[in-house]
Order: structure tokens, then sequence, then C-alpha cells
């Protein structure tokens, strides 16, 4: 993420220092930069958190950084169509994202993920806290977030809803000949 204050950045601080308090051994990573990397990096530091969070900076793709982790977390103010939940639920990691923008859209609540209000950084770590404690619950968001994934948003799906928006043009254009 682009690290501003609409991504909520902040917020998933405050949410890692309470999951912290519950389960001592949870890492986190931020992935991204811009203007307030070094505010979070002192907040960090503030909090205690110096070695558990760790900044990773811009990365172009955020799927290999899939790989090393257990799940992730969007905590932004506003957003559209967020390509990085995508990315996450295709990758079967279990997903926390605020209620904003199009996310409701991708993601069910407590089915193929898990949506939590802006600015509530005890929200987050309640929905966090709630997967770590039962893996195999998260598991299976992770597989449906997947599946959804699959279903709704694949490349061939793609295709074919575009095909049949030309097909349709092409046939309105035919009758108005």
């Amino acid at each position: 993420a682009e690290l501003i204050p609409e991504k909520g950045i902040d917020d998933f601080v405050d949410a890692a220092t309470l999951i912290r308090a519950e389960v001592p051994r949870a890492r986190f990573v931020i992935a991204g930069d811009g203007p307030e990397r070094e505010n979070l990096m002192r907040k960090v530091e503030a909090q205690g958190l110096t070695g558990v969070v760790e900044f990773r900076g811009w990365l172009p793709s955020g799927l290999d950084l899939f790989e090393e982790v257990d799940g992730f977390v969007l905590p932004s103010y506003e957003e559209g169509l967020p390509w990085v939940v995508l990315e996450a639920m295709a990758c079967r990691r279990p997903t926390v994202a605020t209620n904003v923008g199009g996310i409701p859209e991708i993601i069910t609540d407590g089915e193929n993920g898990l949506l939590v209000q802006a600015g509530d950084p005890a929200s987050i770590a309640v929905a966090v806290l709630s997967l770590i404690n039962n893996p195999e619950w998260a598991l299976e968001v992770g597989e449906r977030g997947r599946q959804h994934v699959e279903s709704r948003f694949s490349a061939y799906r793609e295709m074919t809803e575009i095909e049949a928006l030309y097909d349709q043009a092409m046939r309105a254009r035919r009758c108005r000949k």
C-alpha cells in the first residue's frame, strides 16, 4: 500500500499491539512505502513492536509475500475494488478488510473473509484473533476466498463477460440499421 493516512496502517499498528497482548508470538509485515513510513516506524518503536512489525517497502506484487504470511489485513478508510484483496484471497489467505468502497463486493463477512469498520483497531484485532484462535476455520475462510475469486474474478470469466457485452452491443447496432 501507499503509506498514507487513508490506508489505515496506523490502525493496523494499534491492532498489532492488541493482538500481541493475546498472542505474543504474532509477527506482522507492512508492505508499501510513502509519506507516513517514518511516522509509522516511530509508532512501532513507541509501542514496543520493533522486531515484531517488519517494513518491507514497496513490492511490485503481493503474491510472493502471500507465500510467507498466514493472513492479510487491509485497514483502509477508502478503496475502489482493491486487487490486493483479490490476490490475497486467490492465495488462500484469510483476509480481514474494512467495510468500505468495493470491498463488500468481494468479501462476504464470515464466509470468504472478515469485514470490520474503518478506523477501529479493536475490531481489526478481534477479527485477526478469531482467525488465529480458530486455525481450521481460518483455512476454510481462505479456501472459500480462493473459490470466490476463481468463480467471480477469473480471467476466463472476465473475457466471457466482455464478449457478451460486445455481442449485445453488436446486436443493438444491427437493430438500429
